[in-house]
């Protein structure tokens, strides 16, 4: 049985726009000057990947970003991101602070000054995994570039 031209280019566009690839994130060390890899993004859910096991660490769902909190299926909203850029929930202040932006694949922290940024990662397709990337490495400024919570 031969199938039209027409619907074999349908069913080739269905399949494979809803097959989701999964997203590599980078941690870009300052003194190396090299990216490295430290995590996944896939359908929703942040993996960072460890010597010996991958852990989920954060989950990302209409923008918000949430961590995991110890515990049987507890989560935290963190942050939000949009329009480019990232915000992080003030600790004291029921409002947002902008802590980074995502242009092109980078993600970039913002600096003291007001258009200074630094460049601290890089993601594939995963603006959600890079915004958690930025927001685990805010506070975390060493002279090698970024610890994450994990090491």
């Amino acid at each position: 049985m031969r199938y039209p031209l027409y619907f074999l280019i349908f069913f080739h566009i269905i399949f494979f726009n809803s097959v989701k690839a999964q997203s590599d994130i980078y941690e870009y060390h300052r003194r190396k000057d090299k990216l490295e890899h430290i995590g996944k993004c896939d359908s929703n859910v942040i993996l960072i990947v460890g010597k010996k096991k991958s852990e989920i660490v954060g989950k990302f769902a209409d923008s918000l970003i949430y961590e995991k909190l110890p515990g049987k299926n507890r989560w935290n909203v963190v942050g939000i991101y949009k329009d480019n850029f990232i915000y992080k929930n003030h600790p004291f202040r029921n409002r947002r602070v902008c802590i980074g932006k995502y242009i092109d694949g980078f993600i970039y922290k913002k600096g003291r000054q007001k258009e200074n940024w630094t460049l601290v990662g890089k993601y594939s397709e995963c603006t959600a995994g890079a915004a958690y990337l930025l927001l685990i490495f805010n506070n975390y400024e060493t002279d090698l570039g970024f610890l994450p919570l994990f090491l």
